[in-house]
């Protein structure tokens, strides 16, 4: 065996792991975390969410590129080994199925931004000033369902990943 060949099942095994984990933390944030938080006064509430999403930044961010940079790499290689054969076509469907495992893990940085970070930013807005609002329930809330599609796109990734893995 190979350096190159024994390198594919760690990149494989890291790229489903960190994606899984991150999808995981996602989901459960919004199905299991967020619940219990909703009964909380809206200074209160600001507060909790506030320190909730600056101790999920880093993790999943670096989980996020983890997933991807694997990937990428797997998607790569497949790439080297297609050819016109039946073999090349395998190759070029595994190839496919990490570039969307890629892209569907790094494609939670651009979702947070653009889709809610305004949200985002008007919660710890909130928190930072004391402040709370008659508002603050239904922007969690808003948030919470942004962050079950973010979190279906993790595992989307880790599916596509793992698909491409066993293929």
């Amino acid at each position: 065996m190979t350096t190159g060949n024994s390198l594919t099942p760690v990149l494989q095994t890291v790229g489903i792991v960190a994606a899984t984990l991150a999808a995981g933390t996602n989901l459960s944030t919004t199905i299991v975390v967020l619940p219990s938080l909703l009964h909380a006064e809206s200074t209160t509430l600001a507060r909790q969410f506030s320190i909730l999403y600056h101790s999920g930044i880093t993790p999943m961010a670096s989980l996020s590129v983890i997933a991807t940079t694997s990937f990428s790499i797997l998607a790569y290689r497949a790439a080297q080994t297609a050819g016109p054969t039946s073999a090349g076509s395998v190759a070029s469907t595994k190839r496919n199925l990490y570039l969307v495992a890629a892209t569907a893990s790094i494609g939670i940085l651009p979702y947070t931004k653009l889709l809610m970070g305004g949200v985002i930013n008007t919660l710890v807005a909130r928190a930072n000033e004391g402040k709370g609002g008659a508002d603050v329930k239904g922007l969690v809330e808003s948030w919470g369902r942004l962050n079950l599609g973010r979190g279906t796109m993790l595992l989307v990734g880790a599916v596509a990943g793992a698909w491409a893995s066993l293929s």
